[in-house]
């Protein structure tokens, strides 16, 4: 008899390893941004179902777009070569960009996106908005789509954890894709991402409302996905032993509840873990990929690495984001260097932001060097860096 769930660990292994990129080939980002769409005089969010819904705007925008996506025989997302619009839980409307060498490319295709989006959006007095979290509406007033993956999750989160609803409905964030050449260059780039994960949430907060409250923490965003399900965000117990690499990412994924078991492209409610269904047969690559989806650390492997700490943003903060980005992980050596000193490690959050600025400015073209230059003018004042109930979003603003 075969053992299935060793053929199918080896498989997910070489996915991850297929993913690796040449060496010589340049550095490339992915962009997803998620966004709030708002009724301008009612301040509530756009449901799904209805007249001027979520679905009737994507059925508007459908002739655009060469490919659509369908859940239950309903429209829930729009593609093209360039970029794809889709859905999340409660109708945030979220751009998946995909990988470019050039950041100019990726803001060019986002800013094309959002002139179209709005010409739209003004004819029904409704607005794009970039939060972490939702600034009129509470939760409970949030109807799911209809896609069945949400119905089983928003069933599963209820019984395991808090935050389920808060998690699904109420939050959005900006989520930065980039290659790895080999496995250890994933594991470097790994561990500095991790390492490097508070100073960027701190950067990146935008979370000025929580269910209709002022908020004035700090990670609010990432603690809701923490509560939510804390074995599906955590992969601390496979580092005890060493760094994450590709076969202990694997055992990470097997030791999860499934919770959407994609079989044959046909979801289920399973709390099989990963490792149990994958006893059962041998998971195509579409089956592999939806794997993958289900599992929520701040930093996720697929064939690239999602870097998943920062909050919804504006225009202007995802390209100084995405620019700090690039800087600290086109020479991921440097970066790792400095984030192992004891000058780092000892150093306060201003003085290892004035590091990291220092190191991402090598591996820049001169204009994202101004950029970068003109923005650490502003988050090195200390006025900017200790925000005042973070009215004014980001600290990139």
């Amino acid at each position: 008899m075969e053992d299935y769930k060793q053929i199918n660990r080896n498989n997910i292994i070489r996915y991850f390893e297929q993913g690796c990129k040449e060496e010589k080939t340049p550095l490339h980002f992915g962009l997803e941004l998620e966004h709030f769409v708002v009724d301008k005089k009612l301040k509530k969010s756009i449901p799904y179902r209805g007249k001027r819904g979520m679905e009737e705007l994507l059925e508007r925008l459908r002739s655009r777009y060469p490919a659509a996506q369908e859940a239950s025989g309903h429209l829930i997302g729009l593609s093209c070569k360039e970029y794809a619009v889709s859905l999340e839980p409660a109708s945030q409307l979220e751009i998946s960009i995909a990988p470019q060498e050039s950041i100019q490319k990726i803001m060019s295709i986002y800013h094309k996106f959002r002139v179209e989006m709005e010409r739209i959006l003004q004819e029904w007095d409704f607005e794009l908005v970039t939060k972490g979290y939702q600034i009129h509406d509470c939760v409970d007033q949030l109807p799911l789509i209809p896609k069945k993956r949400y119905e089983y999750m928003d069933r599963y989160f209820d019984k395991i954890g808090i935050y389920g609803k808060q998690m699904m409905r109420g939050t959005a964030s900006t989520q930065v894709s980039i290659d790895y050449y080999s496995e250890e260059d994933c594991t470097k780039k790994y561990y500095v991402a991790c390492a490097l994960s508070d100073i960027l949430a701190k950067l990146t907060e935008n979370t000025p409302v929580y269910e209709g409250k002022p908020f004035d923490g700090h990670f609010l965003r990432r603690d809701i996905w923490e509560k939510t399900d804390k074995d599906r965000v955590a992969i601390a117990p496979y580092e005890k032993d060493g760094e994450i690499n590709f076969a202990r990412y694997t055992d990470f994924l097997f030791d999860t509840p499934i919770i959407v078991d994609s079989k044959d492209g046909n979801d289920s409610y399973s709390e099989k873990t990963i490792g149990e269904i994958c006893e059962e047969r041998i998971l195509s690559t579409a089956e592999i990929e939806h794997v993958l989806s289900m599992v929520f650390p701040i930093i996720r492997i697929k064939k690239y690495l999602e870097i998943r700490i920062a909050d919804s943003m504006e225009e202007e903060s995802v390209k100084c984001y995405l620019i700090l980005i690039k800087g600290l992980f086109e020479d991921v050596e440097t970066t790792y260097q400095c984030i192992a000193s004891a000058k780092f490690l000892n150093g306060t959050w201003k003085e290892k932001l004035e590091d990291l600025l220092s190191v991402a400015k090598v591996n820049l073209e001169e204009e994202e060097k101004n950029y970068l230059a003109s923005f650490s003018n502003l988050i090195l004042e200390e006025q900017t860096i200790i925000r005042k109930g973070k009215t004014d979003g980001t600290i990139f603003k």
